[in-house]
């Protein structure tokens, strides 16, 4: 009877791709019958075997469920994979009894994207079996079925008497595996025998006036440049060199590389080129490994290896021209290229003149050149690219710019070379080219003149070029794979329009001067459509490594068909149903992670999935903070937020695949070969994985934007208007991002954990840069700051701390808008922003080499801690001081500021201070100090001051928060003399200057009560308005600074007096909050403020007015008489509570909570007992807010747990909002 066993269990996404492949999917036709095809098998348990060693072949591994019709046991598991013993399986199979059953036609089950996946089965009667295909939704493949059913055969021959693994039967027959090669490779082309130069000659006779070479000092004709490179041959012989010498050389960059690799070619010297920017030890390493009889530097560094070193002029100035030349060989050694080694030593191999030539040829077949091209030389001289970009470029007669430094390192500069030079034919890797697709997406001008494209050196993603690709179509996009083992290239695909839109990296077919095979891990060539490492073969591939026969054993070896050794690249590819061969990974790209064999690309592909998303790469960290790590580009100006990022990879991907940090950055790092570069990448996580502190000035402030009502209350905007020439948005892009990479607090996410404020650093990003126009004329400073508020948004928390605006009016003004976080700028720090913003500009307008940042890094200025005497003396100063000054009234007012203007002109100020020997500001604080003794009836009073930081007004240029807010305090009410109240306010401004206000923040963090709130002995603050900026010289275009107005609210300090000079005299803004005082009370302030700048600055003869003793003035001062505040404060009640059994349960809830975000301690915390005194701060308050809401899931004013601040009044309070009782 008919027998069936099906496959039902998911193993792979390659294999789920094996077996779509099996189908041809057509929906414009109905689905047809599956199809089978009979199988001679010696009896029913060797076919079950040969079956499950068939999948185990293609690539099914691991424990799988097999449902079989006609058994006892219509459920079975077996575990398959090349290493499962056939015996394990065999036993399994004899135990199953089958009966008679009709065959059950099962519904096909879903793959990833919903794509039907079809099923492989077989049914059997004795002596006889059928493979069959059901499910998939197409026609299934008659071919790839029909060479699967004789695969089956040949295994079900073997497993009768195999007492191995699956791995060591041979599912081809040796006339079989002929055919496979031959059909999988096509006929060869025939290559000529020559050496490289002879490529180049021709074009020396036919256009010798032509131009070879372009550089940024010139250019080299194709005579100019064959005279060169024959004098350097000739100078090499000079030097002791003779043919198949080895010489090394530390070139940079540049015609002159090129002179110097083609003279040693001609010489028949095998040229061995060094990075030179490579460490010394691994130069030395290289040299001494590679026997290199010379080493030619351009610098000093030629005579610090054990060989003899010859300088770069030295051997370019050399008399070696006319002297004769021996001839070389084609099968002489060429260039021997070093390249990374698992171990850690690097490998050096061998490319002959032969090589190269073969591999010119294989491209020439599938991709044509003229001498009408133009050529770039981006790579590194270790970077065999490099090779074909010189003598692809020269072997037909085109012309090479060869790139500077500057040019290779910055993507503006290239993209401007490229337009520059017409540009036809451009080799990249896919990260570096990238970089260019940025600039093309945010508006460059087009590159009229390229024509095409070549990729390699790393996997390419398709679907990075689809934006591309439309907007450029007569581009020729080619995608190459090789190996340096085999000379630069092996394959070829150009990109399709099919392809942006499929995740699959195609590579193409093999070039027709390369065998190219793919093979198991056992050595048998895999099925059509499944996964095996590419083994290369043919007249490109180099013989072995330089010193290292076991490693060369390992990787060029002869195959299991017999023939000359083939080349064992590490990487795994299958060929799809079109012939075309899908590269998929290196087969070490594989980590582990927590038990489970991680396949990045399958990471990646979920993150390219996501809206967005143009470029992504994934690394995996070692270490106690190890974790898989995600970096992703953004499309245009596209905002990506890692948190939703993170929910979309878990939506797709397992638990334990989901990266544990994604970061949004600006591009790719790339090596000096133009490859991604990981271990950067890993550095960087690193580096971003670290949690620190934040300085006192940040805490204050990230505290305070946390309980702020408006999120845009901390974020700071500054306006210029742009004069000249207008602004070139692409290099304004490319400035923001060079910024973020200049300045570490730029690239910072400030977040809450565990009760703690933490900043940690991000990947340099692209801010955003947003162009408006607003038809208005005339458009005033309101207008500007609503227009690019709600679209330049800013974020702390996901470390997008600054945007930036380009406002074009009707009447053709032009203003530039930047907006950043208050905790990466301030008043003080803005001026060095814009100044170095505009140095980015310019270098990227100008297309110049970036000067590097002149100043320093935040944190190494904010982690200046304060001496333990200056804490000490600070602590002394405050102790006993009152820290909360301003009672809450019981109900909230509108917020309001109230100016103040004293008639006292500048010379008259300038006059006062020299009086009383102080600055003009030290009498601002005094006037300050006495107005207040007035104000509250106080004899002892506390004010805050702003200071700029330790080291910060002194030493270099720093982005962040510089000003601290430091207290003062005035404890003799308002004295008879002036003097005797200017003298200890200076005494105590000059010891806060001395040291940046850190340690007066240190005293007032010691001393900080539990009922101080955000800034205690700070609840005043005076502020001055600073200097005023000049213009800005923004490369062709000049920044004038246009005045905004006042900032809003600042928690913490309920009164914010600014100072400010005017052509009227001494000006004062009085910033006051509602719910601390109301229009009156800010009214008699400015009174008493008035009366005492009014005594301090006016001039005075005789002797000054007596004080009537520190007590509170009641009168005789020279300040007018007022009466003091009444200021009672009500005694701390327990509101009433209106929800009952409610709020005795949310108490339980509040304590709870405490207990986790309060200190911990041995007794249980009261229901009665307050918040701050059970030691409670503003961070911890936050947490409690946090908690609380997440708990609820309500809205709670966090007002609210200042105001109520034991569990019992909170629990009544959050009861009532639960009830909405209260408003």
């Amino acid at each position: 009877m008919d027998r069936i066993v099906a496959m039902t269990r998911r193993c792979s996404v390659w294999f789920d791709d094996f077996l779509r492949d099996l189908t041809a999917a057509d929906p414009a036709v109905a689905h047809f019958p599956d199809a089978e095809c009979p199988v001679d098998v010696p009896g029913t348990a060797d076919a079950v075997v040969a079956f499950a060693a068939l999948l185990s072949w293609c690539g099914a591994q691991g424990k799988q469920r097999f449902l079989l019709l006609g058994s006892e046991e219509p459920v079975v598991e077996l575990v398959l994979g090349q290493d499962r013993p056939v015996e394990a399986v065999r036993q399994v199979a004899r135990r199953l009894t089958f009966s008679g059953a009709a065959m059950l036609s099962l519904a096909p089950r879903s793959g990833q994207q919903g794509a039907a996946v079809p099923r492989l089965y077989i049914r059997t009667v004795p002596g006889r079996a059928w493979l069959g295909v059901e499910g998939g939704h197409g026609r299934v493949r008659e071919d790839r079925l029909t060479e699967l059913a004789a695969r089956l055969g040949v295994l079900a021959v073997q497993v009768g008497s195999a007492r191995g693994v699956f791995g060591d039967l041979d599912p081809w027959t040796a006339l079989d595996s002929q055919g496979q090669r031959e059909r999988w490779n096509g006929k060869q082309i025939a290559v000529p025998q020559q050496t490289i130069p002879a490529l180049v000659a021709p074009w020396v006779e036919r256009t010798p006036a032509a131009v070879a070479v372009t550089y940024s000092g010139g250019t080299l004709t194709y005579r100019q440049l064959w005279q060169a490179a024959a004098s350097v041959a000739g100078a090499l012989s000079v030097y002791g060199v003779r043919p198949g010498d080895r010489v090394a050389s530390l070139v940079s960059p540049g015609h002159r590389s090129v002179v110097v690799f083609l003279g040693m070619l001609l010489a028949g010297v095998c040229h061995v080129p060094i990075d030179h920017r490579a460490p010394a030890a691994r130069a030395r390493a290289v040299v001494a490994d590679s026997g290199a009889r010379l080493v030619v530097a351009a610098d000093g560094v030629a005579d610090e290896f054990d060989v003899p070193g010859l300088l770069l002029d030295d051997l370019l100035t050399c008399e070696g021209a006319g002297r004769t030349l021996l001839p070389v060989q084609p099968d002489a050694d060429a260039y021997m290229l070093y390249t990374s080694g698992t171990t850690g030593r690097p490998k050096g191999v061998t490319i002959t003149h032969a090589n190269v030539v073969n591999t010119l040829a294989g491209v020439d077949d599938v991709v044509s050149f003229t001498d009408r091209d133009v050529w770039t030389l981006f790579h590194s001289c270790t970077f065999d690219f490099s090779v074909f970009e010189i003598f692809g470029c020269l072997a037909h007669g085109g012309r090479l710019v060869a790139l500077g430094q500057p040019e290779i390192d910055d993507p503006l500069l290239l993209y401007g070379a490229l337009e520059r030079e017409s540009v036809t034919v451009l080799c990249q890797t896919p990260s570096a080219f990238t970089r260019l697709i940025a600039l093309d997406e945010a508006g460059a001008e087009e590159l009229t003149s390229l024509r095409q494209v070549v990729f390699g050196g790393e996997r390419l993603d398709p679907r990075v070029l689809g934006n591309w690709l439309r907007r450029h179509p007569s581009v020729r996009l080619t995608n190459m794979f090789g190996i340096s083992e085999a000379t630069i290239h092996s394959t070829a695909h150009d990109v399709t329009a099919d392809d942006v839109s499929a995740a699959r990296s195609p590579i193409g077919r093999p070039l027709r001067s390369v065998e190219l095979h793919l093979v198991d891990d056992r050595g048998h060539l895999v099925a059509d459509g499944a996964v095996g490492e590419i083994w290369l073969g043919g007249a490109s591939v180099a013989g072995g490594y330089h010193n290292l026969p076991e490693v060369s054993r390992e990787r060029f070896v002869v195959p299991r068909w017999g023939g000359k050794p083939l080349l064992r690249t590490g990487d795994l590819a299958r060929r799809g149903p079109d012939g075309v061969l899908e590269y998929l990974r290196r087969k070490d790209d594989q980590f582990q992670w927590h038990g489970y064999r991680i396949e990045p690309g399958e990471i990646v592909g979920a993150l390219l999935g996501y809206p967005g998303v143009s470029v992504a790469e994934v690394v995996a960290t070692d270490g106690p903070q190890a974790r898989i790590a995600a970096f992703v580009v953004a499309a245009g100006d596209t905002s990506l937020n890692p948190e939703r990022l993170a929910s979309h990879a878990a939506s797709l991907l397992p638990h334990y695949m989901v990266p544990q940090a994604i970061h949004v950055i600006g591009t790719l790092p790339v090596t000096s070969n133009g490859k991604t570069d990981r271990k950067f990448l890993a550095d960087l996580d690193a580096e971003c994985g670290r949690a620190t502190p934040l300085s006192t000035p940040q805490q204050h402030l990230f505290t305070a934007s946390r309980l702020a009502a408006d999120p845009d209350q901390y974020v700071e905007t500054a306006v210029w208007q742009v004069r000249g020439q207008g602004l070139n948005t692409d290099a304004l892009r490319h400035a923001l991002s060079e910024l973020t990479s200049r300045h570490h607090i730029l690239r910072t996410r400030f977040l809450l954990k565990e009760g703690r404020a933490l900043q940690r650093l991000r990947p340099p990003w692209r801010p955003a840069l947003k162009i408006l126009s607003l038809p208005e004329t005339g458009a005033g400073q309101r207008q500007l700051l609503e227009a690019t508020g709600g679209l330049c948004p800013v974020d702390a928390d996901a470390g997008s701390v600054i945007a930036a605006a380009v406002v074009r009016t009707g009447d053709d003004e032009e203003f530039l808008v930047l907006r950043q976080h208050h905790l990466v700028t301030d008043a003080r720090s803005v001026g060095a922003l814009v100044g170095d913003l505009a140095a980015c500009y310019r270098a990227a307008v100008e297309r110049t080499v970036l000067a590097p940042w002149p100043g320093g890094q935040y944190r190494d200025v904010a982690a200046v801690a304060p001496s333990a005497d200056a804490v000490g003396h600070a602590v002394q100063r405050l102790s006993g001081a009152a820290a909360v000054l301003l009672p809450q009234p019981p109900r909230r007012q509108r917020d309001g500021m109230i100016r103040v203007e004293v008639p006292i002109g500048a010379a008259a100020a300038a006059r006062a201070a020299r009086d009383h020997r102080a600055t003009v500001f030290v009498l601002h604080a005094s006037a300050l100090a006495a107005a207040l003794h007035v104000w509250l009836g106080r004899a002892d009073v506390t004010f805050g001051i702003t200071v700029d930081g330790a080291g910060a007004a002194a030493g270099p240029p720093v982005l962040g928060p510089l000003v601290m807010t430091a207290p003062v305090r005035s404890r003799q009410g308002v004295p008879a003399r002036a003097a005797d109240l200017v003298r200890p306010i200076a005494e105590q401004v000059a010891l806060i200057l001395d040291d940046g206000g850190a340690a007066c923040a240190a005293a007032a963090e010691r001393l900080h009560p539990p009922a101080a709130g955000l800034a205690p002995y700070c609840e005043v603050l005076l502020s001055s308005a600073g200097v005023e900026q000049g213009p800005v010289d923004f490369g062709r275009s000049e920044l004038v600074p246009v005045r905004l107005p006042a900032s809003g609210r600042r928690e913490g300090h309920p009164v914010v007096v600014t100072a400010y000079a005017s052509l009227d005299g001494l000006g004062f803004d009085i910033a006051y909050q509602g719910e601390w005082i109301d229009k009156n009370d800010a009214r008699e302030l400015a009174v008493c403020l008035t009366d005492a700048v009014t005594w301090l600055f006016s001039p005075r003869e005789g002797t000054a007015p007596q004080a009537t003793a520190p007590a509170p003035p009641h009168g005789g001062t020279a300040i007018s008489r007022r009466p003091a505040r009444a200021r009672i404060v009500p005694p701390r009640q327990e509101p009433v509570a209106r929800a009952g059994n409610r709020a005795e349960e949310l108490t339980a809830v509040v304590l709870e909570i405490w207990r986790d975000v309060l200190p911990p301690r041995q007794k249980a915390f009261g229901a009665s007992e307050d918040f701050f005194e059970a030691g409670g701060n503003s961070i911890a308050l936050l947490s409690l807010h946090m908690r609380l809401e997440s708990s609820l899931g309500c809205d709670i004013a966090i007002s609210d747990l200042f105001v109520h601040r034991t569990a019992r009044s909170q629990a009544v309070r959050l009861a009532d909002v639960l009830e909405g009782g209260a408003s």
